[in-house]
């Protein structure tokens, strides 16, 4: 050791100096005041950082609350539509891209410190999970995942009242499973039966509803098949303005709201 040098842990390369314990304060490694080879100088200030660097790796709790977060947003903002699609792709670039920032800046500095001869292992496994985490929340998204379960616990509330919607002068129920239903209707004539509903989970969906008949009137752009026959279907091509079951206001006619003059 060279003189006036400080002395340092050899495992954390915490600060020894005025520690009185012949023990290391941050990582409890032991070492002997008067055995120069139990402890080491203090490293430059541009190897300290890159071992920082080098060290550095998400949290279990990040993971966690990673996860728990881009689940919610995922059930909040369901289903993945025109207008919301967006979104979304700033929110998965944004998380890409700050794990690219940290893994390329953590594998950086454990190379330099290879290169320097400092031993020092690779990036750990909680980069991988991070990754994982986006990419399971990007699929459960990108294939509707809450609004396929949804729909599959509903369809059990669906079958029980469908006998219901076809006779005359018969109100829907309030709620299907996990559904709001908006208002339902049966064409006789067609046989098909329209019951217009809104996920309870959902911020803003699109217009919805649960459909059973003729495969080839059209509702929506987008569907998911059900048992016996049901649909879910959506429309996709509806500007994110207001929450779609809020019907917009009426704007008066000038020509027929104008006062008449005296």
């Amino acid at each position: 050791m060279s003189a006036g040098a400080a002395p340092t842990c050899l495992t954390c390369h915490y600060a020894l100096t005025g520690v009185r314990d012949s023990r290391c304060p941050e990582c409890g490694r032991a070492f002997n005041p008067a055995d120069p080879t139990t402890f080491g100088p203090r490293e430059p200030r541009h190897i300290r950082i890159a071992r920082r660097c080098a060290n550095a790796q998400p949290s279990l709790r990040f993971c966690v609350l990673l996860g728990i977060g881009l689940l919610v947003v995922t059930i909040l903002a369901a289903p993945i539509w025109h207008s919301n699609v967006l979104p979304y792709l700033v929110i998965w670039l944004a998380l890409y891209g700050c794990w690219c920032t940290g893994l390329v800046t953590c594998s950086l500095a454990r190379l330099f410190l290879r290169i320097r001869g400092i031993r020092c292992g690779f990036p750990t496994w909680r980069w991988l999970l991070v990754f994982f985490i986006c990419v399971g929340g990007a699929y459960l998204a990108v294939t509707n995942a809450p609004l396929r379960l949804a729909a599959a616990i509903s369809h059990a509330s669906l079958a029980r009242h469908a006998a219901a919607f076809q006779q005359p002068n018969t109100s829907p129920p309030r709620f299907i499973g996990l559904f709001h239903v908006s208002r339902a209707s049966h064409d006789a004539s067609s046989g098909v039966t329209t019951i217009e509903v809104r996920p309870i989970f959902a911020i803003a969906p699109p217009p919805m509803a649960f459909r059973k008949g003729d495969a080839d009137i059209e509702f929506a752009n987008m569907h998911l098949n059900l048992a016996d026959g049901w649909r879910l279907e959506w429309e996709k091509d509806v500007p994110l303005t207001a929450p779609p079951w809020k019907a917009p206001r009426q704007t008066k006619n000038p020509a027929t709201s104008a006062t008449p003059s005296r």
